[in-house]
């Protein structure tokens, strides 16, 4: 099946080198219109009838997300698509909170943006390799915070546990936190209740299946 994309350049950028020099050679995506405003676009994008529409950006703003929303009420089935010169974990979190199906970083690699375009029309989160990454990280990085409080961990018990993870030692755990290996058993004992498992390895793969899962 053939995917009819609109492209919406709205700063300078290389998405007419990527049409004409790269989505040439892709047989099942066609260009159906690029329009060098929005409300070019909003004008002509009706009667192009495109699957995906891409927003080419410095960095989303206020008024790229009301360009979206005024294409959404346009088109409601359309998938949209932003590319963005700019990528970092609150650009990330912002676009998918407004409803974008898909965000790619500008500087990754050409193949990316046509991935992108058969994710969403897949039905799927459409993200770059980059952008995925931190979006990983950071989501992780927030669990670590949520994960002592979720399982009424103390703030011993959940650096024992991290510890743990990280591959040390009952020993070397007691030589870091300047503690007995005696005091650290004792706290392993009371984090295993909590965590409801047997052993440091059921310890390690619960508390890694919250963070990332």
């Amino acid at each position: 099946m053939t995917t009819r994309i609109a492209l919406i350049p709205l700063v300078q950028t290389d998405l007419y080198y990527l049409w004409y020099y790269f989505f040439d050679v892709v047989p099942d995506i066609v260009n159906c219109g690029t329009y060098s405003s929005g409300e070019d676009a909003l004008e002509k994008l009706k009667g192009a009838a495109p699957d995906v529409v891409v927003i080419d950006v410095y960095s989303p703003g206020m008024e790229d997300f009301e360009l979206m929303n005024r294409i959404k009420l346009l088109l409601p089935k359309v998938k949209i698509i932003f590319r963005s010169a700019e990528c970092d974990e609150k650009v990330i979190v912002s676009v998918i909170n407004k409803g974008v199906h898909g965000f790619i970083y500008r500087a990754g690699e050409e193949k990316e943006l046509v991935d992108c375009i058969r994710q969403v029309m897949a039905g799927q989160s459409g993200l770059c390799s980059v952008s995925a990454t931190l979006l990983y990280e950071a989501t992780g990085a927030q669990r670590k915070k949520d994960f002592r409080l979720h399982f009424g961990l103390t703030v011993r018990e959940a650096e024992i546990v991290s510890y743990l993870a990280d591959g040390l030692s009952y020993k070397q755990i007691a030589w870091v936190l300047k503690i007995s290996v005696e005091t650290v058993r004792k706290h392993c004992a009371n984090l295993y209740i909590k965590l409801d498992v047997d052993n440091k390895v059921q310890a390690i793969n619960k508390v890694h299946n919250y963070v990332y899962s």
